[in-house]
């Protein structure tokens, strides 16, 4: 997911120049826009992320990737509708059995 930017923020990053940045943006500026419902694949995406970066020891061929693409297929699979759109970075509570064995799994498989 893209974080909203500022007027501002575009135009110090280098991205435009603060003239052409409000002109894009008009006097709506610096809001941001709501936040898009999440999606099931967002939320594999977001999984997938966070378990490449914790699961991946330096020095190690390949990484962790593959077993983290199995392990977020399978669970965001179970996940329900109401626990994909209320997703905050937290795997639900019922779903603590489910991702470990998951990831067992996806460990063998790797």
């Amino acid at each position: 997911m893209i974080a909203a930017l500022s007027v501002g923020a575009l135009a110090c990053a280098g991205f435009v120049p603060a003239a052409a940045a409000q002109g894009l943006f008009g006097s709506g500026a610096g809001k941001s826009a709501p936040a898009a419902p999440l999606t099931r694949d967002g939320v594999r995406v977001k999984l997938l992320d966070s378990c490449v970066l914790t699961q991946t020891k330096p020095g190690v061929d390949g990484g962790a990737a593959p077993q983290c693409r199995c392990y977020t297929a399978a669970v965001t699979k179970a996940m329900t509708p109401d626990e994909i759109a209320s997703y905050s970075g937290k795997m639900p509570k019922r779903m603590e059995p489910l991702a470990e064995a998951a990831w067992a799994t996806c460990q063998k498989k790797g």
